[in-house]
């Protein structure tokens, strides 16, 4: 097989992609840039760190991001279950967060309603890659548990 004769399913196109899967890619750009600005002004001394291990949360977010952006560019087969199961863990986790804190403070509704945001992200991607199209598209194969 010469170079111009590869199979058609290993040729990675960009215009193929559905169209969900562009928005949740420029998603998590988006917080990956976000994160590495705050993870900057806290090491620089710009930003104090509100708890002890804050620094460690933005580091273990930003690996996840990398993680989940290397997966849906490379088109790998463990994207969705993974994506499943993080969008399934942030939603209880976000949920739990609203419910088991008081809204007494300006502050803390907006803290609030950036988790609901979060959360409703969250629902979007379980629907999104629960579709049989996302699987065909990533070539996932086998039963997904959600």
């Amino acid at each position: 097989m010469t170079e111009d004769q590869r199979p058609a399913e290993n040729v990675l196109n960009s215009s193929d992609m559905p169209t969900g899967v562009g928005l949740i890619c420029g998603v998590y750009w988006v917080t990956l840039i976000a994160g590495v600005f705050v993870l900057t002004f806290i090491s620089v001394g710009m930003v104090e760190s509100p708890r002890k291990y804050y620094t460690a949360e933005i580091l273990l977010g930003l690996m996840t991001n990398v993680m989940i952006l290397y997966g849906l560019n490379k088109r790998k087969n463990w994207i969705p279950p993974f994506i499943l199961f993080y969008s399934t863990w942030g939603l209880f986790s976000q949920f739990i967060r609203i419910v088991g804190q008081s809204a007494t403070s300006s502050s803390s509704l907006t803290t609030n309603f950036g988790r609901f945001l979060s959360g409703m992200f969250f629902v979007y991607q379980i629907y999104l890659f629960t579709r049989k199209d996302i699987k065909l598209y990533f070539r996932e194969k086998g039963q997904t548990i959600y």
